[in-house]
């Protein structure tokens, strides 16, 4: 299977690729850094291109691909949510799942999915006892953000396209931001309760995660 596919280089991204290439997956990874990821993600069963900016460099990444995962997103941790910042988080999510629609109206690959990442901060924090798909939206920044950035990917269901999108939570893995945050306080003592402890806190593992998406893609 040939897959186009966003964020390759990212926790999630690196997941997949590990799990794909026992199954021989061929991969093409939009980055804005595809030599620095060609040095250091060797492993990637397939090629890293930047992303195209021409009508032949879009067709060159959507040739033959048979279905799209859009991962690309830049890090809510780690700083301060500036306007800057917020604008920065809204274009490298909402930004790019414009452009990928767009080639795809354009160019009309033949893919049979379209899997992108969300997140749980589409829902209100509100403190209710469960969640579920249906639950309606919250109202926050980060609420606004991730209903427009699966809004700007509907457009490919007028296409007939099935599109899922994998509202997670905390990814909780050895190398994650979150895990190695955590880790520092805990070796300096300084770990423990916050708050009340009864805060209410969304997690996957990254094997889960891993998992969900293989399960979406059958």
């Amino acid at each position: 299977m040939k897959l186009l596919m966003t964020g390759a280089s990212g926790l999630i991204g690196r997941a997949l690729i590990e799990n794909w290439r026992e199954k021989g997956y061929q991969i093409v990874a939009l980055s804005r850094y595809p030599q620095k990821n060609k040095r250091h993600r060797a492993e990637l069963p397939g090629r890293w291109l930047a992303w195209p900016r021409t009508e032949k460099a879009w067709r060159e990444a959507l040739d033959g691909v048979e279905g799209i995962v859009h991962l690309a997103g830049a890090p809510l941790l780690g700083g301060l949510w500036t306007r800057r910042r917020r604008r920065v988080l809204y274009d490298s999510r909402v930004g790019t799942t414009q452009k990928l629609v767009q080639a795809v109206q354009t160019y009309k690959p033949d893919i049979s999915f379209y899997i992108q990442t969300s997140a749980i901060g589409y829902y209100a924090c509100d403190g209710a006892d469960s969640l579920v798909e249906e639950s309606p939206p919250g109202d926050g920044f980060l609420a606004h953000l991730t209903k427009d950035w699966e809004n700007a990917a509907h457009p490919l269901r007028e296409l007939g396209i099935p599109c899922c999108f994998m509202r997670l939570g905390m990814v909780l893995a050895p190398e994650s931001w979150v895990i190695r945050l955590m880790k520092t306080a805990l070796l300096m003592y300084v770990g423990g309760t916050v708050g009340s402890g009864r805060q209410i806190i969304s997690w996957v593992h990254i094997r889960d995660v891993a998992g969900a998406f293989e399960k979406v893609m059958q």
